[in-house]
């Protein structure tokens, strides 16, 4: 396993559950009910997708099963295991299992990150996914990376983020200054960003 960043803290530590006791985390105990890591090097999107929609629904899917007609008219299983997908195919391969899907880029600015962070840690109705840029974060590898965020810590201003390369990292505390830095990043012609993803309804029956 990699070596995280010195200004991160692992959740499993003593740290990061005593950062845990502090944090809003309306969201962790769904996430982490239906938390997959990626089966895939590519899979970073297909596993985060599946996480938030087994969290929405109560229900586990298989990584495959993300690959619907409707979403495989958005990325094909075979562009995205070869190629990956970008934050707006990710947006449209929810969309595609009829969940309602909110995505905002960097350009925005890091006080609206902010505030989506902590109203998404303040309620179990709605699952955040972020897209960054691992070698900004201090991460190895320039490849570009999705995952949840469980948590945040206001006092501290950090996010927990949910990384589904679990054979490469662990879930750990980041900096939000830091988290969004490697977001204001480009993915080809666009600025990489955030995802909130919520039920048709406009309910999680999964959150809290």
């Amino acid at each position: 396993m990699a070596p995280l960043p010195e200004f991160a803290v692992p959740f499993a530590g003593s740290e990061g559950q005593a950062i845990l006791r502090e944090a809003m985390a309306a969201d962790l105990r769904a996430l982490t009910r239906s938390f997959q890591a990626q089966e895939k090097r590519s899979w970073c999107g297909v596993a985060s997708a599946v996480t938030v929609l087994a969290a929405l629904r109560g229900e586990a899917m298989a990584q495959d099963q993300l690959f619907t007609a409707g979403a495989s008219a958005v990325r094909s299983w075979w562009t995205a295991t070869f190629w990956g997908m970008s934050l707006g195919e990710l947006a449209g391969l929810l969309q595609a299992h009829g969940v309602v899907v909110e995505l905002h880029r960097a350009d925005e600015g890091i006080e609206a990150f902010r505030q989506a962070v902590a109203s998404n840690a303040a309620h179990g109705d709605d699952y955040l996914l972020v897209n960054w840029q691992r070698s900004v974060l201090g991460e190895e590898g320039e490849a570009g990376h999705i995952s949840p965020i469980g948590a945040y810590d206001a006092a501290g201003d950090r996010v927990l983020v949910l990384d589904v390369a679990a054979y490469r990292y662990p879930w750990a505390w980041f900096p939000l200054p830091r988290m969004f830095a490697a977001m204001d990043t480009r993915d080809g012609d666009a600025l990489r960003g955030w995802l909130v993803v919520r039920g048709a309804g406009g309910g999680a029956a999964g959150g809290g």
